[in-house]
């Protein structure tokens, strides 16, 4: 994908990071890696940070050597456009987003 992923810092993934990887273990992808996961079901590398806007939001203590998984970009599929691949995320990113009642300041919004 040439686009990178339009993160917001709301965490709204990582907070079902538990759920994630139970999926992710029932298709066999990225089985490798042992993840922490919280009581909450939250990944164990989820921190509070201050986005650049001044808002508070969630990061990855571990963004730099993070798994693959967590690399968006890296788990499109064959044969489906990178326009397409971005839309399906943010979608599904701000349906998250949605669920947990987040302010719609952490929405993706791309300009058409």
């Amino acid at each position: 994908m040439t686009t990178p992923f339009p993160c917001t810092q709301c965490g709204a993934c990582c907070r079902r990071a538990k759920e994630f990887l139970a999926s992710c273990a029932e298709n066999n992808i990225d089985v490798g890696y042992d993840y922490p996961i919280n009581p909450d079901g939250s990944c164990g590398h989820l921190i509070r940070v201050k986005r650049s806007d001044g808002q508070p939001g969630w990061g990855c203590e571990i963004y730099a050597t993070r798994p693959e998984i967590c690399r968006i970009e890296k788990q499109k599929p064959d044969g489906l456009s990178d326009a397409d691949y971005l839309q399906s995320n943010i979608s599904a990113c701000n349906s998250l987003q949605e669920l947990d009642n987040m302010p719609p300041l952490y929405r993706i919004l791309l300009d058409s």
